[in-house]
């Protein structure tokens, strides 16, 4: 058994814009994390500003996926091919580690990748990799939002909302 534990967690699968981004964190399965991690998406925007310092010290692994890679092999093999790609980058350096990924979908070609829903709330390192992406993909919508204001996206992150 491993004393490693890599979390994975993606923001922007459902939005209208902008890309995908996805990110895999390792710990020691003793570490709690910083206090008030958890769920990105529970968590104010200066919430996860501050706890994105800690945050870099761990190795992990962020992928974005653009939204041309998107369009041509759909959202879904883009997510999974994220995943696969930067849970494999940790895995090289912590081969023995456990694997949690946030969802449902199995990751395919990692049969030790196991999806659990709402993980992202339940292990901090998946809430680790959850605020990673999120404020990475937050920071990509402000800049592309200076080039695109009228989408609004530094407000609405790309998803639709009641404006659209």
């Amino acid at each position: 058994m491993s004393a490693h534990i890599i979390g994975a967690d993606e923001v922007g699968y459902g939005a209208w814009s902008g890309p995908l981004y996805v990110c895999a964190v390792v710990a020691l399965k003793s570490w709690k994390g910083p206090s008030g991690l958890t769920d990105s998406k529970a968590l104010f925007a200066e919430e996860r500003w501050a706890l994105y310092p800690a945050l870099q010290t761990l190795p992990m692994a962020l992928i974005s996926v653009s939204v041309e890679h998107i369009d041509k092999v759909g959202v879904k093999k883009a997510l999974l091919e994220a995943h696969y790609t930067a849970i494999s980058t940790l895995l090289k350096l912590f081969p023995d580690a456990d694997v949690v990924v946030d969802g449902v979908l199995p990751v395919p070609g990692l049969p030790q990748a196991n999806p659990i829903p709402k993980a992202d709330a339940l292990f901090p390192t998946v809430s680790a990799a959850s605020v990673i992406a999120k404020v990475n993909r937050d920071a990509f919508m402000v800049e592309l939002h200076k080039e695109y204001p009228w989408y609004g996206g530094a407000t609405n992150g790309g998803y639709g909302t009641s404006l659209h």
